[in-house]
C-alpha cells in the first residue's frame, strides 16, 4: 500500500514491491528518491527548502513547456506571446521563472501503487494562453516506474511536459555519470547555437558524438535532444547502465525526442545525506517533444487545442546486467 508522510510543508508518498521502492512529493510532484538492487538511483535532497532553493528541477513535472524557448516568444493564430526569460534573460528555459516544479500539486492516491497529481494552470500563467488542467499519475510497476501526462486546455497553447529526474546507477553517492554506458536508438539529434537553441536542422548523428546506437560511455557533455523520429509512437528507445552496480534502466516512451543533461552546471552545496551534488553526478533523460518546437514549423507540434489533449507515457524498466 501507499505510505503517507510529511515532507517539509508537503504530502509525500511511498510506493513500494518486491523489486523497487518510489518516494514522490507534491512539491512539483517531483521523484525523491527512486531505489533499485539496494541503491537509491535519483538524485534529491533531505530538505523541502533545498528543493524550493535550487535551481536544477531536481526530480520535478516541468511545464508548461519543459525545455527552451527562444527570445520567450511564440504566436499562435496571429498572437504573439512573451514568456519570462529566465535563462540568462534570454531564453524561456522550463516554464518560466514559476514554471510547474514551482507549485504544490493537488494529489490522489489511485491505488497500492499509484498516485496522481494534478493542478489547474490558469489562462496567462507564465504568459502562457488558456487554462490548462494537468494531470501525472506515477505507477510503480514490477520492474519499474511508469509516468503518464494529460493536460486539456480551453485556449490554443503550447505545451510540452517531462520529467526532470537525473539518474546515477552507480547510486546517489556513487561515481560520475560519465563512466556510465548510454545507448540511445536516435538516428537524429537537433544541433544547437551558444544559447543551447536549436537551429531547425534534424541533423544525422553519423560520425559524431550524438551517435549512440551503440552502447558506449557517456564520456562528453551533452545538454542536446535526441530525435528518434518525427511522431509519437510507444517504443522503447534507450538503456543506461552502470558498469560498477551492474544496474540497467531501460528507458520506453511514446514521445519523439529525448533530452539527454549530463549535469554540466550543477554544483549544489549538500544534497542526500548532506554529500554536495557536483558537476557529471547523474544525467537527466528528459523525454519530450523538441526544444522550441513552437518556432520551427518542421518540428513536432507542441500545440494543444480545446478538444485534443497533450497525452504521453514514459516508463524506466530496471534490472540487473
Amino acid at each position: 500500500m501507499v505510505k503517507e508522510f510529511v515532507f517539509g510543508s508537503s504530502r509525500g508518498f511511498e510506493l513500494q514491491n518486491d523489486a523497487l521502492k518510489v518516494k514522490l512529493i507534491s512539491y512539483g510532484a517531483r521523484i525523491t528518491e527512486l531505489h533499485f538492487a539496494g541503491k537509491d538511483v535519483t538524485l534529491g535532497f533531505d530538505r523541502l527548502e533545498d528543493y524550493k532553493e535550487s535551481n536544477n528541477f531536481c526530480g520535478a513535472v516541468v511545464g508548461r513547456f519543459g525545455n527552451r524557448i527562444a527570445n520567450g516568444r511564440f504566436s499562435i493564430n496571429g498572437t504573439e506571446y512573451d514568456l519570462p526569460k529566465n535563462e540568462k534573460g534570454i531564453t524561456t528555459l522550463h516554464g518560466g521563472t514559476e514554471g510547474f516544479d514551482r507549485f504544490e500539486w493537488d494529489a490522489e492516491i489511485l491505488s497500492d501503487q499509484a498516485v496522481r497529481f494534478s493542478r489547474i494552470s490558469p489562462d496567462g500563467e507564465m504568459g502562457f494562453p488558456g487554462n490548462l488542467e494537468v494531470s501525472v499519475i506515477y505507477t510503480l510497476e514490477a520492474d519499474g516506474l511508469c509516468i503518464a501526462y494529460f493536460a486539456k486546455t480551453d485556449a490554443d497553447t503550447h505545451v510540452n511536459l517531462t520529467n526532470h529526474a537525473y539518474f546515477n546507477l552507480d547510486g546517489y553517492f556513487g561515481e560520475d555519470c560519465l563512466k556510465m554506458t548510454m545507448q540511445l536508438d536516435a538516428p537524429w539529434y537537433l544541433p544547437v547555437d551558444d544559447k543551447l537553441i536549436p537551429s531547425g536542422e534534424i541533423a544525422d548523428v553519423t560520425g559524431t558524438k550524438f551517435d549512440r546506437r551503440k552502447e558506449r560511455p557517456i564520456e562528453t557533455d551533452y545538454d542536446h535532444c535526441f530525435v528518434f523520429g518525427l511522431k509519437q509512437e510507444y517504443k522503447k528507445v534507450g538503456t543506461l547502465y552502470s558498469p560498477h552496480s551492474g544496474i540497467a534502466m531501460d528507458i520506453e516512451t511514446d514521445m519523439p525526442g529525448i533530452q539527454c543533461y549530463t549535469c554540466s552546471g550543477t554544483n549544489e552545496k549538500a544534497g542526500k545525506g548532506g554529500v554536495p551534488q557536483h558537476i557529471h553526478h547523474a544525467v537527466a533523460l528528459e523525454t519530450q517533444l523538441f526544444p522550441d518546437s513552437p518556432n520551427h514549423e518542421n518540428f513536432p507540434s507542441t500545440l494543444v487545442r480545446p478538444g485534443t489533449p497533450f497525452e504521453s507515457t514514459t516508463r524506466y524498466r530496471f534490472y540487473k546486467k
